[in-house]
């Protein structure tokens, strides 16, 4: 995934670039805060408990799939009462070159993904293996935008109702840090990969995705200032609401400060 972690970002910055997504004189803003809504008909999700859900996370060669980008790895991990119960994971073939950037932050190059299916093979089974769950992803913005894409090339109906924590993360921590990159969230919570595993990797990535978005469902369990409880319908009202007016709805005061025992 395209994060904003606070490695490669120079690598990152020239990718996208690049691409052609931003000018010499645009500022490359990797976290930007944004509202992130829902498509217009996507119903809530069948499972109000947002402890029960799919954690979905793409690797890809770049970041529009309009512009011939192609995805490198699937990591889905589904959750139940917060707990991982199975997971979903292939590498996939891009059908297009893999940049040096992207191969220095994954470790995927065009030849190792050659002999791995395309995600127009893979995509009837991540579909089936998500079901009605809900989908998290860290910038939810991304995932949505690359599956919705190869599912109108595929002519699959699919639409996944999304919790974006990246977004979420900004306002139930409004200013705490001063980073909501994934990899900085988990510095400081003090989540650690395990042994073997990377960040830049589907199945990492989303599994510390999964231990950030149940440190804010904590969070907003124990703040006693809420006037309704923590369900869908209030998660997806608050990631569509703007950040300081979250702030007011989530209590916040507008100083910035550090949360006390965060681990």
């Amino acid at each position: 995934m395209l994060r904003g972690f606070r490695t490669n970002i120079t690598a990152r910055s020239q990718l996208m670039l690049g691409q052609g997504l931003f000018n010499q004189t645009t500022p490359v803003l990797l976290e930007q805060a944004y509202n992130f809504h829902n498509l217009p008909g996507t119903p809530l999700p069948q499972d109000v408990n947002p402890r029960n859900y799919s954690c979905l996370d793409f690797e890809t060669t770049g970041t529009s799939p309009k512009k011939g980008v192609g995805i490198t790895e699937v990591g889905v991990v589904k959750v139940r009462q917060g707990q991982i119960v199975d997971k979903f994971h292939t590498f996939v073939n891009p059908t297009c070159p893999v940049p040096a950037a992207i191969t220095k932050m994954s470790g995927h190059t065009a030849l190792m993904l050659s002999k791995y299916p395309t995600f127009a093979k893979v995509l009837p089974d991540l579909i089936a293996f998500i079901g009605q769950d809900p989908i998290v992803a860290h910038n939810a913005g991304f995932e949505r935008r690359f599956l919705s894409y190869f599912c109108e090339q595929e002519a699959q109906s699919f639409n996944p109702f999304y919790y974006d924590s990246l977004g979420l993360m900004r306002r139930v921590f409004y200013k705490h840090f001063d980073s909501y990159a994934l990899g900085a969230l988990c510095q400081e919570f003090g989540f650690e990969l395990d042994e073997n595993e990377a960040y830049h990797n589907a199945i990492p990535d989303a599994k510390m995705t999964v231990k950030i978005w149940e440190r804010m469902l904590d969070e907003l369990h124990c703040n006693t200032r809420l006037s309704q409880p923590v369900s869908a319908a209030f998660l997806d009202t608050l990631q569509s609401t703007d950040t300081k007016k979250c702030a007011a709805i989530l209590g916040h005061d507008e100083a910035k400060k550090k949360l006390p025992n965060l681990r």
